[in-house]
């Protein structure tokens, strides 16, 4: 699988997005992106979207991007992220190089 800095993106917007200090949860950032990439509904493209996003957010905890924790791995509802330095600093650099 490749890096999708475009889903990168989203994902880091989303989470940073999020009202909640703990971050964002694995289901509210699918829901998310099932939205915006108009995909809700049709099983085989939310699956490899779901795909897709795992793998980001492998990438994204492996650059300390974002941060990872849970008490309870076995619930997407209970996985959450949240941005890390790093993380906003690529979410304002890319702003900045988009205006």
């Amino acid at each position: 699988m490749r890096r999708d800095n475009e889903l990168i993106f989203r994902v880091l917007s989303c989470i940073e997005s999020g009202l909640d200090p703990l971050g964002s949860s694995y289901s509210e950032i699918l829901q998310q992106l099932e939205h915006d990439y108009g995909v809700s509904g049709d099983c085989e493209r939310v699956g490899d979207l779901q795909k897709s996003l795992e793998y980001q957010l492998e990438v994204l905890e492996d650059a300390a991007f974002v941060k990872k924790y849970s008490a309870h791995y076995d619930s997407p509802d209970k996985i959450f992220y949240r941005l890390m330095w790093s993380g906003h600093e690529y979410l304002d650099d890319k702003r900045k190089s988009c205006a």
